[in-house]
Protein backbone atom coordinates (compact mmCIF):
# COMPACT_ATOMS: atom_id res chain seq x y z
CA UNK A 1 0.00 0.00 0.00
CA UNK A 2 3.14 2.22 0.67
CA UNK A 3 3.69 2.41 -3.27
CA UNK A 4 -0.20 2.98 -4.18
CA UNK A 5 -0.86 6.47 -2.66
CA UNK A 6 1.65 9.51 -3.07
CA UNK A 7 2.00 12.70 -0.92
CA UNK A 8 4.60 14.92 -1.97
CA UNK A 9 5.46 18.54 -2.69
CA UNK A 10 6.54 19.51 -6.10
CA UNK A 11 7.11 21.99 -8.29
CA UNK A 12 5.59 22.29 -12.06
CA UNK A 13 8.83 21.59 -12.78
CA UNK A 14 9.47 18.23 -10.94
CA UNK A 15 9.15 14.56 -12.07
CA UNK A 16 7.56 12.02 -10.36
CA UNK A 17 9.89 9.08 -10.40
CA UNK A 18 7.72 6.08 -8.50
CA UNK A 19 6.30 4.37 -11.45
CA UNK A 20 3.95 2.30 -8.80
CA UNK A 21 2.24 4.85 -7.76
CA UNK A 22 -1.63 4.28 -8.39
CA UNK A 23 -3.85 7.37 -6.59
CA UNK A 24 -2.57 11.15 -7.09
CA UNK A 25 -4.43 14.07 -5.82
CA UNK A 26 -2.80 17.13 -6.73
CA UNK A 27 -3.98 20.44 -5.28
CA UNK A 28 -2.21 23.26 -6.81
CA UNK A 29 -2.82 26.68 -9.11
CA UNK A 30 -0.48 25.31 -11.97
CA UNK A 31 -1.90 22.75 -14.12
CA UNK A 32 0.73 23.32 -16.96
CA UNK A 33 3.45 20.14 -18.14
CA UNK A 34 1.43 17.43 -16.10
CA UNK A 35 2.62 15.27 -19.22
CA UNK A 36 6.18 15.72 -18.27
CA UNK A 37 5.80 15.69 -14.30
CA UNK A 38 3.88 12.42 -14.62
CA UNK A 39 5.35 10.90 -17.36
CA UNK A 40 6.66 8.26 -15.41
CA UNK A 41 4.00 7.07 -13.71
CA UNK A 42 2.68 4.46 -15.98
CA UNK A 43 0.35 2.81 -13.04
CA UNK A 44 -1.66 5.49 -12.44
CA UNK A 45 -5.39 4.42 -11.95
CA UNK A 46 -7.00 7.79 -9.67
CA UNK A 47 -6.45 11.03 -10.45
CA UNK A 48 -8.49 14.49 -9.13
CA UNK A 49 -7.19 17.60 -10.02
CA UNK A 50 -8.34 20.12 -7.33
CA UNK A 51 -7.52 23.98 -6.91
CA UNK A 52 -7.01 25.99 -3.57
CA UNK A 53 -9.74 28.26 -2.65
CA UNK A 54 -9.54 31.72 -4.16
CA UNK A 55 -6.47 30.98 -6.37
CA UNK A 56 -6.89 31.66 -10.06
CA UNK A 57 -4.07 33.30 -10.81
CA UNK A 58 -2.09 30.26 -12.62
CA UNK A 59 -4.69 28.69 -13.69
CA UNK A 60 -5.29 28.14 -17.48
CA UNK A 61 -6.80 25.01 -19.27
CA UNK A 62 -6.03 21.31 -18.38
CA UNK A 63 -3.56 19.95 -21.22
CA UNK A 64 -3.52 16.00 -20.88
CA UNK A 65 -2.06 13.25 -23.31
CA UNK A 66 -4.17 10.68 -22.29
CA UNK A 67 -2.35 8.41 -23.80
CA UNK A 68 0.34 7.65 -21.72
CA UNK A 69 -2.36 6.87 -18.87
CA UNK A 70 -3.50 3.74 -20.34
CA UNK A 71 -4.36 1.84 -16.91
CA UNK A 72 -6.26 5.00 -16.06
CA UNK A 73 -9.60 4.12 -14.03
CA UNK A 74 -10.87 7.66 -12.58
CA UNK A 75 -10.59 11.34 -13.79
CA UNK A 76 -11.78 14.13 -11.45
CA UNK A 77 -11.68 17.80 -12.67
CA UNK A 78 -14.20 20.40 -11.57
CA UNK A 79 -12.52 23.60 -12.32
CA UNK A 80 -14.97 26.39 -14.17
CA UNK A 81 -11.26 27.05 -15.71
CA UNK A 82 -11.38 23.86 -17.99
CA UNK A 83 -12.80 24.96 -21.07
CA UNK A 84 -12.00 21.71 -23.18
CA UNK A 85 -11.75 18.15 -22.46
CA UNK A 86 -8.40 16.27 -24.88
CA UNK A 87 -9.96 13.77 -27.22
CA UNK A 88 -6.87 11.89 -26.16
CA UNK A 89 -9.46 11.17 -23.01
CA UNK A 90 -11.36 8.21 -25.82
CA UNK A 91 -7.85 6.47 -25.59
CA UNK A 92 -8.55 5.29 -21.40
CA UNK A 93 -10.34 2.11 -22.44
CA UNK A 94 -10.17 1.32 -18.57
CA UNK A 95 -11.98 4.35 -17.24
CA UNK A 96 -14.71 4.13 -15.09
CA UNK A 97 -15.58 7.05 -13.60
CA UNK A 98 -15.41 10.73 -14.80
CA UNK A 99 -16.37 14.22 -13.22
CA UNK A 100 -16.55 17.21 -15.07
CA UNK A 101 -18.97 18.76 -12.96
CA UNK A 102 -18.71 22.69 -12.56
CA UNK A 103 -16.31 23.36 -15.55
CA UNK A 104 -16.88 25.52 -18.50
CA UNK A 105 -16.79 23.04 -21.38
CA UNK A 106 -18.47 23.88 -24.26
CA UNK A 107 -18.81 20.11 -26.00
CA UNK A 108 -17.23 16.84 -25.51
CA UNK A 109 -15.04 15.13 -27.89
CA UNK A 110 -16.76 12.72 -29.41
CA UNK A 111 -13.79 9.91 -29.00
CA UNK A 112 -15.57 9.82 -25.46
CA UNK A 113 -18.09 7.16 -27.14
CA UNK A 114 -15.46 4.92 -27.08
CA UNK A 115 -15.36 4.16 -23.43
CA UNK A 116 -17.06 1.01 -22.95
CA UNK A 117 -16.08 0.72 -19.30
CA UNK A 118 -17.24 3.85 -18.46
CA UNK A 119 -19.68 3.69 -15.55
CA UNK A 120 -20.47 7.47 -14.09
CA UNK A 121 -19.99 10.05 -16.14
CA UNK A 122 -20.80 13.90 -13.71
CA UNK A 123 -21.48 16.73 -15.94
CA UNK A 124 -23.90 18.51 -13.28
CA UNK A 125 -23.30 22.33 -13.65
CA UNK A 126 -21.18 22.40 -16.88
CA UNK A 127 -23.38 25.62 -18.33
CA UNK A 128 -21.75 26.03 -21.42
CA UNK A 129 -22.49 22.26 -22.71
CA UNK A 130 -25.56 22.65 -24.84
CA UNK A 131 -25.04 19.19 -26.58
CA UNK A 132 -23.71 15.95 -26.12
CA UNK A 133 -21.97 13.45 -28.42
CA UNK A 134 -24.51 11.68 -30.65
CA UNK A 135 -23.10 8.38 -30.18
CA UNK A 136 -23.63 8.31 -26.62
CA UNK A 137 -25.48 5.23 -27.11
CA UNK A 138 -22.20 3.35 -27.28
CA UNK A 139 -21.63 3.75 -23.87
CA UNK A 140 -23.13 0.43 -23.32
CA UNK A 141 -21.70 0.05 -19.45
CA UNK A 142 -22.85 3.61 -18.48
CA UNK A 143 -24.83 3.09 -15.19
CA UNK A 144 -25.14 6.84 -13.64
CA UNK A 145 -25.33 10.02 -15.96
CA UNK A 146 -25.99 13.81 -14.15
CA UNK A 147 -26.67 16.48 -15.98
CA UNK A 148 -28.49 19.27 -13.75
CA UNK A 149 -27.51 22.54 -14.81
CA UNK A 150 -26.68 21.89 -18.31
CA UNK A 151 -28.31 24.20 -20.97
CA UNK A 152 -28.49 20.96 -23.56
CA UNK A 153 -30.62 21.50 -26.42
CA UNK A 154 -31.64 17.89 -26.24
CA UNK A 155 -30.71 14.64 -25.34
CA UNK A 156 -28.40 12.70 -27.95
CA UNK A 157 -30.47 10.10 -30.04
CA UNK A 158 -31.04 6.64 -28.63
CA UNK A 159 -29.70 6.78 -24.71
CA UNK A 160 -32.54 4.44 -24.46
CA UNK A 161 -29.62 1.69 -25.28
CA UNK A 162 -28.16 2.23 -22.63
CA UNK A 163 -29.80 -0.20 -21.10
CA UNK A 164 -27.56 -0.51 -17.76
CA UNK A 165 -28.72 3.33 -17.18
CA UNK A 166 -29.79 3.24 -12.87
CA UNK A 167 -29.44 6.98 -12.39
CA UNK A 168 -30.55 9.80 -15.24
CA UNK A 169 -31.55 13.08 -13.47
CA UNK A 170 -32.23 15.25 -16.38
CA UNK A 171 -33.85 14.56 -19.30
CA UNK A 172 -34.65 16.90 -22.26
CA UNK A 173 -37.60 16.10 -24.63
CA UNK A 174 -36.29 16.65 -28.15
CA UNK A 175 -37.82 17.18 -31.50
CA UNK A 176 -35.20 15.19 -33.30
CA UNK A 177 -35.32 10.99 -34.42
CA UNK A 178 -34.63 8.90 -31.42
CA UNK A 179 -35.26 12.04 -28.88
CA UNK A 180 -38.17 11.17 -27.36
CA UNK A 181 -39.48 10.37 -24.25
CA UNK A 182 -40.15 6.84 -25.58
CA UNK A 183 -36.21 6.33 -25.24
CA UNK A 184 -37.07 6.10 -21.16
CA UNK A 185 -39.12 3.09 -21.97
CA UNK A 186 -36.32 0.24 -21.02
CA UNK A 187 -34.37 2.25 -18.45
CA UNK A 188 -34.77 1.19 -14.64
CA UNK A 189 -34.24 4.64 -13.11
CA UNK A 190 -33.78 5.42 -9.68
CA UNK A 191 -33.26 8.36 -7.95
CA UNK A 192 -34.08 11.93 -9.22
CA UNK A 193 -35.76 12.32 -12.55
CA UNK A 194 -36.22 15.51 -14.62
CA UNK A 195 -37.87 15.93 -17.43
CA UNK A 196 -37.87 19.31 -19.26
CA UNK A 197 -39.32 20.55 -22.35
CA UNK A 198 -42.41 18.85 -22.04
CA UNK A 199 -44.51 21.46 -24.29
CA UNK A 200 -42.15 19.83 -27.32
CA UNK A 201 -44.58 16.56 -26.98
CA UNK A 202 -46.78 16.18 -29.92
CA UNK A 203 -48.02 12.73 -28.78
CA UNK A 204 -49.07 11.84 -25.81
CA UNK A 205 -48.48 7.97 -26.44
CA UNK A 206 -44.96 9.22 -26.38
CA UNK A 207 -45.40 10.31 -22.79
CA UNK A 208 -47.06 6.89 -22.04
CA UNK A 209 -44.20 4.85 -23.66
CA UNK A 210 -41.30 6.91 -21.24
CA UNK A 211 -43.55 3.93 -18.74
CA UNK A 212 -42.85 6.17 -15.92
CA UNK A 213 -45.62 4.00 -13.76
CA UNK A 214 -42.96 1.02 -13.62
CA UNK A 215 -40.32 3.34 -12.58
CA UNK A 216 -40.47 1.73 -8.81
CA UNK A 217 -37.20 3.22 -7.73
CA UNK A 218 -37.93 7.34 -8.68
CA UNK A 219 -38.18 9.12 -5.52
CA UNK A 220 -38.60 12.74 -6.69
CA UNK A 221 -39.99 13.29 -10.29
CA UNK A 222 -40.22 16.78 -11.86
CA UNK A 223 -41.99 17.82 -14.62
CA UNK A 224 -41.23 20.90 -16.41
CA UNK A 225 -43.15 22.99 -19.55
CA UNK A 226 -41.73 25.95 -21.19
CA UNK A 227 -44.35 27.64 -23.38
CA UNK A 228 -43.68 31.23 -23.91
CA UNK A 229 -46.75 33.56 -25.12
CA UNK A 230 -46.92 32.70 -28.82
CA UNK A 231 -47.61 29.46 -27.91
CA UNK A 232 -50.28 29.74 -25.02
CA UNK A 233 -53.86 28.87 -25.54
CA UNK A 234 -56.74 26.34 -25.38
CA UNK A 235 -55.37 23.86 -27.79
CA UNK A 236 -52.11 24.17 -26.04
CA UNK A 237 -53.61 23.37 -22.55
CA UNK A 238 -55.47 20.44 -23.72
CA UNK A 239 -51.98 18.81 -25.00
CA UNK A 240 -50.79 19.37 -21.75
CA UNK A 241 -53.51 17.89 -20.18
CA UNK A 242 -53.26 15.01 -21.98
CA UNK A 243 -49.55 14.51 -21.60
CA UNK A 244 -49.41 14.75 -18.15
CA UNK A 245 -52.34 12.11 -17.61
CA UNK A 246 -49.76 9.72 -19.70
CA UNK A 247 -46.76 10.69 -17.47
CA UNK A 248 -48.38 8.78 -14.59
CA UNK A 249 -45.61 7.64 -11.85
CA UNK A 250 -45.23 4.56 -9.84
CA UNK A 251 -46.79 5.72 -6.41
CA UNK A 252 -43.48 5.34 -4.56
CA UNK A 253 -41.89 8.71 -5.48
CA UNK A 254 -41.95 11.11 -2.28
CA UNK A 255 -41.32 14.20 -4.34
CA UNK A 256 -43.25 15.27 -7.48
CA UNK A 257 -42.69 18.86 -9.04
CA UNK A 258 -44.57 20.80 -11.73
CA UNK A 259 -43.56 24.03 -13.34
CA UNK A 260 -45.05 25.45 -16.35
CA UNK A 261 -48.20 23.08 -16.89
CA UNK A 262 -50.94 25.00 -18.74
CA UNK A 263 -53.68 22.73 -18.33
CA UNK A 264 -57.07 23.62 -16.06
CA UNK A 265 -57.20 20.84 -14.36
CA UNK A 266 -54.53 18.21 -12.80
CA UNK A 267 -54.61 14.61 -14.17
CA UNK A 268 -56.85 11.63 -12.56
CA UNK A 269 -53.85 10.23 -11.04
CA UNK A 270 -53.45 13.04 -8.24
CA UNK A 271 -56.49 12.01 -6.90
CA UNK A 272 -56.03 8.51 -6.09
CA UNK A 273 -53.89 6.43 -4.33
CA UNK A 274 -50.56 7.32 -6.80
CA UNK A 275 -50.18 10.42 -4.17
CA UNK A 276 -50.27 8.52 -1.02
CA UNK A 277 -46.16 8.35 -0.66
CA UNK A 278 -45.92 12.42 -1.96
CA UNK A 279 -44.71 14.36 1.30
CA UNK A 280 -43.13 17.23 -0.29
CA UNK A 281 -44.98 18.75 -3.63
Amino acid sequence: MEDEYLVMEFKSSSNISNKEVHHVTLVNDWIDNFNDTFCNVVSLRTFQLQYPPFSYSKRGNFLCDFRKFGSLQVFQESSSSMTRLPSSIGNLKHLRYLDLHNTNIKQLPNSICSLWNLQTLILDYCRKLERLPKNMKYLTSLRHLYLIGCPLIEMPPNIGQLTYLKTLNVFIVGQSKGCSLAELKCLNLGGQLRIENLERVRNPMDAKEANLVEKQNLCRLELYWEYDLAESGSRKDVESELVIEALEPHPNPKALVIQGYKGSQFPLWMRDSVMKNIVKI
